[in-house]
């Protein structure tokens, strides 16, 4: 049986990578990097504008944006 996490993952919604791009600067939309990091840091590809956070702890930092804010993770 799948963890909570794997479960949640795997029903969580997709979206093309050109609906993603059309998305970038939207207002109440968000761009997670969910890498660890060390990864992200070393990293020189990184989208413009995303915040590096850890998906699996979104109580620490989701309460920093408004409730109807858009989550992109990835």
């Amino acid at each position: 049986q799948a963890s909570p996490a794997v479960a949640a993952t795997a029903d969580a919604p997709r979206i093309t990578k050109e609906k993603a791009k059309a998305l970038l600067g939207a207002p109440k939309v968000v761009f997670i990097d969910g890498r660890i990091r060390s990864v992200w840091e070393r990293s020189t590809k990184k989208i413009p504008g995303a915040v590096r956070a850890d998906p699996w702890d979104l109580q620490t930092w989701a309460g920093d944006y408004a409730r109807d804010t858009t989550f992109i993770i990835y």
